[in-house]
């Protein structure tokens, strides 16, 4: 059997050696089929549709209208044919009820517009979340040449609809900045209010699935601060109309140093509040009380007076916290001159106090804006000013700061 089918193969290449001599070349070539592209050639309309894309957002019962203005800009009148189109791919879906357009089918003369109104009804009870649909004021599609899962609409405008649900819990302390000191306690509170008519229950603990963690050139950084290091109390149940606080403790270690941030979890039983927005930031900047001063030397070319200033900020984001850091920040400055000469242990001639206020329109929920807490200060600065009558020659500034993580000098020589 062997025998024979070798036999066959030889036949077979003494065939194609005689049908394709030595010095002939064999080219094969492939035609590739030309694709057609269905309505490539066609002349669409042309609209400019203004705004070509609409947010809104509403409360589930509401109802608001917006204008959207449709010029003609092509040569010939164009009939418009409004068709509501929903996206397939969205975790919320909008019911085509929900927009009435106003009017659908008009005539447009070449280089004139035509305002339409849209308004969009928002039935009770839907779901929070973002919701979209395409609002076409042609039946044109844009031409594909494989199938689409939905139409591509030429003429047309997006909408998307944000529905809002005003949280039952709300959370009078999002978020807590501060800075801390190494071996020792602090203590925070986030306050929680009930504004509904049922009890609400919560279960508070520590998050660390959006942590940030630091790298270094040994690979990652461990936090300074560990879960363990914070322990929570919180009641189980908020009653409605009842504001109750979640304390925090935190044992800073005695040999921390550097950043941390992290999240507690609220766990609200309240499907109007999403995951992200039960939680409570923390975000730390931890320092150790230094036992020698920060030395800057510096050279003066002629007798000149010299302006020292030293500059402190403390950024705060913690509205309703109680944040732990009453110190405020404050200096020891010596200085001294040629041949250690100078005056030594100087004051401060001028102390500035100032800061930023923010009225939570950028960082606070809607509700905070109406509270009490409108008022927020997010940075306070501390500025120590030193004067004194310095001879030419090479200076010494030593500066030992107190209840802070960071500082800025500057020194100015002459008027």
């Amino acid at each position: 059997m062997k025998i024979k089918t070798i036999l066959v193969g030889v036949i077979i290449l003494i065939l194609f050696s005689n049908l394709f001599p030595a010095s002939a070349e064999v080219v094969i070539s492939q035609v590739e089929p030309e694709m057609e592209y269905p309505g490539m050639e066609a002349d669409f309309d042309r609209l400019q549709i203004s705004p070509g894309y609409e947010n809104l957002q509403l409360e589930p019962g509401e109802s608001k209208t917006t204008t959207f203005k449709v010029k003609n800009t092509g040569d010939e009148a164009v009939t418009t044919d409004v068709t509501i189109e929903i996206p397939p791919f969205s975790e919320f879906f909008m019911e085509k009820d929900w927009i009435t357009v106003n009017p659908l089918s008009v005539t447009i003369e070449s280089g004139e517009s035509r305002e339409f109104e849209v308004t969009v009804d928002v039935p009770e009870g839907t779901d929070r979340g973002y919701y979209s649909a395409q609002i076409a004021f042609t039946n044109e599609t844009f031409p594909t040449p494989y199938p689409s899962p939905y139409p591509n609409y030429i003429n047309a405008a997006q909408l998307s609809v944000d529905v809002w649900v005003q949280p039952v819990i709300q959370i009078l302390s999002p978020y807590i900045n501060d800075q801390i000191e190494a071996g020792k306690t602090y203590s925070y509170d986030i306050k929680l209010k009930n504004t509904g008519d049922d009890p609400v229950e919560i279960n508070p603990e520590m998050d660390s699935s959006n942590r940030y963690f630091e790298y270094g050139p040994y690979g990652m950084v461990e936090p300074p601060i560990s879960d363990e290091d914070i322990s929570i109390t919180s009641p189980t149940t908020v009653n409605p109309g009842e504001t109750v606080s979640v304390n925090i403790e935190i044992n800073v270690p005695q040999d921390a140093k550097g950043y941390y941030n992290g999240a507690i979890n609220l766990n609200i039983d309240d499907p109007s509040i999403n995951e992200w927005e039960g939680q409570v930031q923390l975000n730390f900047q931890i320092w150790k009380q230094p036992t020698e001063p920060y030395v800057k030397t510096f050279n003066i070319e002629k007798d000149s007076p010299v302006t020292i200033d030293i500059i402190s900020d403390i950024y705060d984001y913690s509205p309703e916290s109680g944040s732990s850091s009453e110190d405020e920040p404050s200096f020891d400055v010596t200085i001294h001159g040629p041949d250690a000469s100078g005056p030594g242990d100087i004051k401060p001639t001028k102390i500035v106090i100032g800061g930023s206020v923010d009225l939570g329109s950028e960082r606070f929920p809607p509700w905070e804006v109406e509270s009490e807490g409108l008022y927020q200060e997010t940075r306070t600065q501390y500025i120590e000013t030193y004067t004194l009558d310095a001879a030419a020659g090479d200076w010494t500034l030593s500066i030992m700061p107190y209840h802070t993580s960071r500082f800025d000098y500057s020194i100015q020589i002459g008027e």
